[in-house]
């Protein structure tokens, strides 16, 4: 087994050295031939908690960053999963607590997904600490208002959407975060009306059709000029190119993206213990 330690993840480490730590790592897979270039953008969700969750039942991070010489399928698409929570991770790390270090070592988990048979959706939970502060955050590739109704109640500071291109290490990169932070705005969306000179964010011009993907990636309704808007400061890059794939796909595979992600809920033609007159019932009934 090829690695730099038994516990590859110290505690207790600042950003600088979280990004470092998963930098080497996303090299590594890169080494091995794990990570290839992803086929699309991708959507990854994160949620603040109000308050640490117990790692009791879930599994550290520090042995999936370690590499055998033989490889492993279901070892190493996990592999790929977890690198690209972690770049979450640090995202959220850079621009939510900057000064803040990591309280533990990362913890991921699985469960089944339902919606694709032998699949799973992964779990990644990133906890920091310093002088009494503790935030918790939970990075899933699913939406979790799947899970919980609690989820849906979510205010704008603690759900954190983010898009992951195609390039991974495009993406992960200090001087382009940098330069998006240097973005950003405090201005109300709302106060401004007039879309000609509108500065409080990036108006996207989709058709109404997209409304639920918009939403999805947090766009905002700006009352004041009657249009969806991102705001500046974040990867208004990432979310059209994923708005273009999305685009690209059929009404069906749309369809199914957007179950997956729980963007809007099917609604079932018939309402859940509603009972149903057989067309052979109903014209007894008649008579």
């Amino acid at each position: 087994m090829s690695g730099r330690g038994k516990r590859l993840w110290a505690p207790q480490l600042t950003f600088d050295e979280a990004y470092q730590e998963t930098l080497h790592y996303l090299k590594r897979c890169q080494e091995h031939q794990v990570l290839n270039a992803p086929l699309r953008p991708e959507l990854i969700y994160a949620y603040k908690l109000q308050q640490p969750v117990p790692t009791t039942h879930f599994h550290p991070l520090s042995p999936l960053l370690k590499f055998g010489y033989e490889s492993q399928p279901l070892e190493d698409d996990t592999k790929v999963v977890m690198a690209k929570l972690l770049c979450v991770a640090l995202k959220l790390h850079y621009f939510n607590h900057p000064t803040l270090s990591t309280a533990h070592e990362p913890y991921w988990f699985a469960i089944p997904d339902l919606s694709q048979p032998h699949r799973e959706q992964y779990g990644l939970i990133y906890t920091l600490h310093q002088a009494g502060q503790t935030h918790c955050w939970l990075i899933t590739t699913w939406d979790l208002s799947q899970s919980s109704s609690q989820y849906k109640r979510f205010d704008i500071g603690s759900k954190f959407p983010t898009v992951l291109p195609k390039d991974l290490f495009q993406w992960l990169s200090i001087k382009r975060w940098k330069a998006l932070k240097e973005q950003m705005v405090s201005t109300n969306v709302h106060q401004e009306t007039d879309a000609q000179t509108y500065q409080a964010g990036h108006i996207l011009d989709w058709a109404p059709e997209f409304n639920p993907e918009l939403k999805a990636l947090g766009a905002v309704w700006a009352r004041g000029i009657k249009r969806w808007v991102f705001p500046k400061g974040w990867d208004i890059q990432a979310v059209q190119e994923y708005m273009q794939w999305v685009s690209s796909l059929t009404p069906q595979a749309r369809f199914e993206h957007r179950w997956t992600k729980s963007m809007e809920y099917p609604k079932a033609a018939v309402p859940y213990g509603t009972n149903i007159k057989s067309p052979e019932h109903e014209s007894d009934s008649n008579h």
